[in-house]
This record gives structure tokens, sequence and C-alpha cells, in this order.
């Protein structure tokens, strides 16, 4: 892994780590809602939903760091 690769995962995980406010180690559709609040973002619950969705391999309705990794490290 390069050095931009490190810096970029350690971004990622702060990032993780700001949204899920449980510590649970993963980030549920309520943290998504907070934080896209908190950011200026308006969602509907829909779209929310479909967030989680999309990128919830394992299909637990939540988030887990490797999920977020996923989804972020693709744009």
């Amino acid at each position: 892994m390069s050095e931009s690769e490190v810096a970029a995962a350690a971004k990622c995980a702060q990032a993780f780590k700001s949204i899920d406010t449980d510590g649970s180690g993963s980030v549920s559709v309520t943290e998504l809602r907070t934080a896209m609040e908190q950011r200026g973002v308006g969602v509907t619950e829909e779209q929310l939903q479909q967030m989680i969705q999309i990128a919830d391999t394992d299909g637990n309705g939540e988030l887990s760091f490797e999920e977020f990794l996923r989804v972020v490290s693709s744009k």
C-alpha cells in the first residue's frame, strides 16, 4: 500500500468513527441520517434506506467499516 493509500484509508477511518457515534463498529440508518443533516445534506428516509441497502453486502441493515470503505473508495 502506498503512502497516499494509507493516508486515504486513515481519513476514511476517521470519517467512519465520526459517523459511528455509538461506537458499535457499524453505521446505522439513524447515524447516517444525523451525519447527513450535520453536513447540511437533505435526504429522505427512502434515500437513506437505499444508500444502506446498496452498500450493505452482508444484509444486516448497517454498514461495517469494510462496506463503508468500499463505497467511499469507489468515488
